[in-house]
């Protein structure tokens, strides 16, 4: 009886493992929530050398086929009254325009849903969206009709890098790299050539998996609340 009860225990504990994770959004720093990267990024803020990595990645509840392209939301809180001029990129006029990147990425245990295929785009970046300290990234990626994929459900798959450059962090009037920041990988767009799609949001761990912080950023507060910044996740 002994080895049988050991048989169920073992596949109770899978079971639990399998209903903990499920279908939605990781966001980590440095690699794939899959391989272990981590939820905060500190930074001395002393160097105009260097990169921040986040790793956006995605799983499915059911098989997709014919995929031809993913739209993306990241969202980015500091604290009040205003975003700082560090996060301020892409636009013109920012003070760190071309500090924000976008590339493909898989890892050991996540792929690139599109085998280096895809085409990588920050289709915008939004300031003071919402709130006057608030972000909103969004990404556009796809593929040509010769590189559709069909892909599996409970599979993480990467959706893209985006890079933060350190550039224009000391000797600048860019200020605000010392200060907190909480980022979220809000939505994710699944797209078919057969237009269907699959639109993703919250967590696959049903908790956290899909925030990063910088500089150990605690909760927003003051006139930014939770409730506010959910609204960037629709």
């Amino acid at each position: 009886m002994r080895p049988t009860l050991s048989l169920c225990v073992l596949l109770l504990a899978v079971t639990a493992s399998v209903a903990s994770a499920g279908p939605g959004l990781n966001l980590r720093w440095d690699t794939c929530f899959g391989d272990g990267g981590v939820v905060n990024r500190t930074f001395a803020c002393n160097t105009n050398t260097g990169t921040n990595s986040m790793r956006a990645s995605f799983v499915l509840a059911s098989d997709l086929l014919h995929v031809s392209g993913v739209e993306a939301v990241v969202s980015l809180v500091t604290p009040p009254p205003v975003l700082p001029e560090w996060w301020e990129f892409k636009n013109l006029g920012s003070c760190r325009i071309n500090s924000l990147s976008i590339a493909a990425y898989g890892g050991a245990n996540c792929f690139d849903w599109a085998l280096g295929k895809a085409s990588m785009n920050i289709a915008s970046y939004q300031p003071h969206v919402f709130e006057p300290n608030q972000a909103r990234i969004a990404i556009l990626n796809a593929v040509v009709l010769d590189d559709i994929r069909d892909l599996s459900a409970g599979v993480e798959y990467t959706a893209f890098e985006l890079r933060v450059s350190n550039a224009g962090t000391v000797g600048t009037t860019c200020t605000g790299c010392q200060l907190g920041a909480s980022l979220a990988f809000s939505s994710l767009r699944v797209s078919t050539v057969d237009l269907t799609s699959v639109f993703l949001t919250g967590p696959t761990n049903l908790t956290d998996s899909h925030r990063i912080l910088w500089q150990d950023a605690s909760t927003p507060t003051g006139r930014t609340t939770w409730s506010s910044v959910k609204a960037l996740y629709r």
